[in-house]
């Protein structure tokens, strides 16, 4: 984990683990998107998705956050980034302050009260960089118990969109080698190769037909059979 936020994080396998799970996770919902480059890992934070005009930065907690934490965090963000994305296991009791933030945001009303709040409950300098950076936040849940299956599911739903049929625990399992080998440089990874590990990883069909089993009559057997 990166230490540039300041929060370090688990320096283990199964943090290390986590971090992974949801980076496959957001690339696979980001590959449809034309303007979508790279994914960089461990330079200015866990990972950022980087797009043609924009940088999402994404850090990853496995563990359940509170206002405190939440603000730190958000104090400690790299500048200069379009958006921000903070994962946790969960948020305990500062959901109820997550949906009345999202809330705002969709409609956004009694700007200079909702400033006041966030900097209150989050323990943030009354500046207008600390609050501008918040308010390019999104707090959502990656749950550390379920954050496999997530990702599978987001490679599942790509590969079926873009008709492709390849196996997504095979995929999966691939992108995890490059992950390790860029995080001990903070390199990245392309747009180019994460397809191509894809296409390299295909389901060969259970019904697939062995020229060398066919029967006396010439016909082909079913393997399955």
């Amino acid at each position: 984990m990166s230490d540039l936020w300041g929060m370090g994080g688990a320096n283990n396998a199964i943090g290390l683990d986590h971090q992974d799970n949801a980076a496959i996770a957001m690339v696979f919902k980001a590959l449809d998107d034309p303007d979508f480059q790279k994914l960089t890992v461990e330079h200015k934070n866990d990972f950022e998705l980087v797009y043609n005009d924009h940088i999402v930065s994404v850090q990853v907690k496995g563990y359940m956050l509170g206002l405190a934490e939440m603000g730190r965090l958000v104090a400690k963000a790299p500048e200069g980034r379009s958006r921000y994305v903070l994962l946790a296991d969960s948020y305990g009791n500062a959901r109820s302050f997550i949906n009345v933030f999202n809330t705002f945001l969709e409609n956004p009303e009694d700007y200079m009260e909702f400033e006041d709040e966030v900097c209150s409950k989050l323990n943030l300098e009354r500046d207008a960089s600390d609050f501008s950076k918040a308010m390019l936040f999104r707090f959502e849940e990656f749950s550390q118990l379920s954050g496999e299956q997530l990702a599978l599911s987001e490679i599942s739903k790509w590969a079926a969109r873009t008709n492709r049929q390849c196996d997504s625990v095979k995929v999966m399992a691939a992108l995890k080698l490059p992950f390790l080998e860029k995080r001990k440089v903070r390199g990245t990874i392309s747009k180019k190769q994460i397809i191509k590990i894809s296409d390299d990883n295909r389901v060969v069909p259970s019904y697939a037909i062995n020229r060398d089993e066919e029967d006396n009559l010439g016909f082909f057997v079913d393997l399955d059979a």
